[in-house]
């Protein structure tokens, strides 16, 4: 028997109806928490899911006690952290899976001088929490030498990657459409995939600003994060670039998502850290041209590895127009073989097996 524990969201559902379908035999409880609904009941009918409060941990702490084995999936919520300690009996059964904000959360706090005490003093709580795990989980490999040498975890890691969003058929229409389609004046350019300041929107508007004039438009999500910083990002793409800049602030169903993403012709993700890392794999298979930053772990996986071919984005400001623009045949290739795995079940449930199974 196993118990997960997961944030609500698209990765919620995406994982249980995953699970679900290619492990018929286990006996699993996936638990989502819902901070923005009060739920008092609990039902499993029609499958494995159900969501909870996290005021309301005591219905996962009776499933947990009869579990093999609890994975958590992301560890971010206070609440979450005071119950590990509370059940110190179930810390040997115990998996976490990292997902990013919860380790580069330290550079932040440490790198920043203003930074109160009372977040130092949680960053050394959650460094203490995280060595109470023996096993983690990453979808960036080179996460997990970060989170031994930021809080001294010891243990091993797997690495696992989660289900798409975005049905293979779908994804499958998407790309056949864009290889039809006839060339357009204009280049799409996807720039983040969130409303979070790692992303760093403001230095990407600046080095693009020189194209400005240019047959060009630029698509920037911005439907969940910080609503203030979204704000900031849209007004000043809509200085630099007025009606060429689309602000996307409303979430869009995963299907109508990838039907924008279509159109998209390069990708830039400046994120600092570990982020964004299915509109990568997307934006990849449908074969854009996708630029990362060089100082991140994802450009280690993916580049220093020889596993894809994507740009170096601080390349941009010496870049002309079509330097910008180029997408070599090869590199196109072999982003395309990589992240078809995604979308390979039998290649991530031969993952998910090592822990699942095991």
């Amino acid at each position: 028997m196993i118990v997960h524990i997961i944030e609500k969201g698209a990765y919620a559902k995406d994982f249980t109806r995953f699970v679900e379908r290619e492990y018929q035999e286990l006996v699993q409880y996936v638990f989502v928490i819902n901070r923005e609904e009060k739920v008092d009941s609990i039902s499993f009918e029609g499958g494995c899911q159900t969501e909870i409060n996290l005021n309301h941990l005591e219905i996962f702490t009776k499933y947990s006690r009869k579990a093999d084995r609890i994975i958590i999936h992301g560890l971010f919520d206070f609440e979450l952290f005071l119950w590990i300690w509370r059940h110190p009996f179930l810390w040997k059964k115990m998996v976490l899976s990292i997902w990013g904000g919860e380790l580069y959360i330290h550079q932040e706090i440490w790198g920043n001088h203003k930074t109160k005490i009372r977040s130092k003093v949680f960053d050394l709580f959650r460094g203490a929490t995280f060595r109470r795990f023996h096993l983690f989980l990453n979808d960036m490999e080179e996460d997990f030498p970060l989170l031994k040498k930021w809080y001294g975890v010891s243990g091993r890691s797997i690495h696992v990657i989660y289900p798409p969003s975005i049905p293979k058929e779908l994804l499958e229409s998407i790309i056949a459409y864009k290889k039809k389609r006839d060339e357009r004046a204009h280049i799409t350019i996807l720039l983040g995939n969130s409303a979070t300041p790692s992303n760093q929107h403001i230095e990407v508007i600046r080095l693009l600003e020189k194209y400005r004039d240019r047959n060009l438009r630029i698509l920037c999500p911005l439907s969940y994060g910080d609503s203030d910083y979204a704000k900031h990002v849209a007004k000043y793409g809509k200085e630099v670039f007025g009606k060429k800049f689309r602000a996307l602030t409303k979430l869009l169903p995963s299907d109508e998502y990838a039907q924008a993403i279509s159109q998209v012709d390069v990708a830039i993700f400046n994120n600092n850290r570990q982020q964004a890392m299915a509109n990568i794999a997307m934006t990849a298979m449908m074969g854009c041209k996708v630029y990362l930053r060089k100082d991140t772990v994802m450009w280690d996986q993916y580049v220093e590895k020889g596993l894809c071919g994507f740009s170096d984005i601080m390349r941009i400001e010496g870049f002309s127009w079509e330097e910008f623009i180029e997408n070599k045949p090869e590199d196109v290739q072999r982003n395309i073989s990589y992240f078809g795995k995604l979308w390979d079940m039998k290649h991530l449930k031969k993952m998910w097996d090592k822990i699942l199974l095991d």
